[in-house]
Parts: C-alpha cells; sequence; structure tokens
C-alpha cells in the first residue's frame, strides 16, 4: 500500500514538473508548426501553440523563459533541439516579454521563419482581420481569414453585377490584396494602407483596405481594421 501511495505520489510530481512551452506560431505554416510540436514532444515537454501577436521587442527567433523555471537544463536543451532543426534561436532572455509573463515552469517560442519581419505588417498574417467599413451607403463588414479565404457580411454588388459574400484573397506583392469571388467572377484589387493614429484614448495601429476602382455595390467604401496599443 505504501508503496502504491509513493508511486502515484512521484507520478504527481512528475507531472507538475513539466516545462510548458508556449510556442508562438504566428508566423508558421501548418506543416512547419506540426514539425517543431513534435520535434519538443518527443522529449517529453508540454506544448501549446498560439497564433498571438509577438511582443514588439520580438523580431527574431527568440526564447523567453521564466525566472522561476524548475528545470534550467531545459533552455539550453530547446536551444539545442532547435538549432539541430535548423530553427537556430538569436535571443534568450528570462524576464516578461512584452505583455506576455511566462509564470512558473513555462518558457515562450518565438519562431520567426526566413524571410519574415515581424510587426512591418507585411505577412498575410498580419493583414487577417476582420474590418468595418467607412464612407459606405450601408455598413458592410469583411472578413479576411489566415486560411486564405474571405467573406463580406452581405452579398456585395446591385442591379448590374454581383460579386457574391465570399471567395479566396492572396496577397502576392505588398501591399495589395487581390480577392477571387467564389462565382469566379471579376477579381477585387485593394491596397493596403497603414497609420498610427491618436484619439481621445489612444494611439491606434489602423489597417485599411482601400479599393484601387468603385466597384459595384460599395462605392466610395474602404474598409477599416484598428488596434489600441
Amino acid at each position: 500500500m505504501k508503496f502504491i501511495l509513493f508511486l502515484m505520489w512521484f507520478v504527481f510530481l512528475s507531472g507538475c514538473s513539466a516545462t510548458n512551452v508556449h510556442l508562438y506560431a504566428r508566423y508558421l505554416s501548418d506543416a512547419q508548426k506540426q514539425e517543431i510540436v513534435q520535434i519538443l514532444e518527443k522529449e517529453q515537454l508540454n506544448v501549446s501553440v498560439n497564433q498571438l501577436e509577438f511582443p514588439k521587442k520580438v523580431t527574431e527567433t527568440s526564447l523567453v523563459y521564466s525566472p522561476f523555471i524548475l528545470q534550467r537544463s531545459t533552455v539550453p536543451k530547446i536551444e539545442m533541439l532547435m538549432y539541430n532543426s535548423e530553427w537556430p534561436i538569436s535571443r534568450i532572455e528570462a524576464l516578461v516579454a512584452g505583455e506576455h509573463w511566462f509564470k512558473k515552469n513555462s518558457i515562450g517560442l518565438f519562431i520567426v521563419p526566413e524571410g519574415v519581419t515581424p510587426h512591418d505588417g507585411k505577412s498575410n498574417v498580419d493583414v487577417a482581420n476582420t474590418y468595418t467599413s467607412e464612407h459606405c451607403s450601408k455598413s458592410i463588414d469583411l472578413i479576411l481569414n489566415l486560411d486564405g479565404t474571405y467573406r463580406f457580411s452581405e452579398e456585395i454588388g446591385n442591379e448590374s453585377y454581383n460579386f457574391g459574400q465570399s471567395g479566396k484573397w492572396r496577397m502576392r506583392t505588398f501591399p495589395y490584396v487581390e480577392m477571387q469571388p467564389e462565382n469566379k467572377g471579376r477579381w477585387l484589387y485593394f491596397e493596403v494602407l497603414k497609420e498610427a493614429i491618436q484619439d481621445k484614448v489612444s494611439m491606434v495601429n489602423t489597417v485599411t483596405l482601400q479599393p484601387l476602382e468603385p466597384y459595384e455595390g460599395f462605392e466610395n467604401c474602404k474598409f477599416v481594421f484598428g488596434e489600441r496599443y
């Protein structure tokens, strides 16, 4: 009986001491996410994946860990795992990164693939948002999804032409977004405009999708997303 109780206590302690790795995968493809998760889980690490925005100071592949981490050997272990997997870590720090406080026994792993510059607004992930119309005859929302699909809150068009309500989007060259309606009709083209503005409360980073021509159904419209900081 004592042995069974001891075994249960050991299992409990082992479960509590496992390091939690928070993988910030905002700029990773599904295949890249799966690869890194498998590498870490193979070493008995607990991995949770998120798509959260990186703290402003994180601009390269980084490992940020809690000052109260129980197993400090985990930090160089992850560094070596990433190096051997051709995901070398450029920066390691024990602190709070922006608003991201890593609790006891937690590590934040921020992966920045080659060719990606976080916060520059030029990646699809930085443009995929829910936009609200301005200067329209009626209120219309536009959602650009990370999977390359889009959807208006209602069908777009008039008596002469109908663009439908949904379709696929891409951004081959910044700052231009191309949208192909599901009905395979005419493409829609938008220019991405970024601006920081000050209102009565705080600064707001805005992303505006400006149509390149007055399309049927939303002439003079533009679509805006704003984020306070």
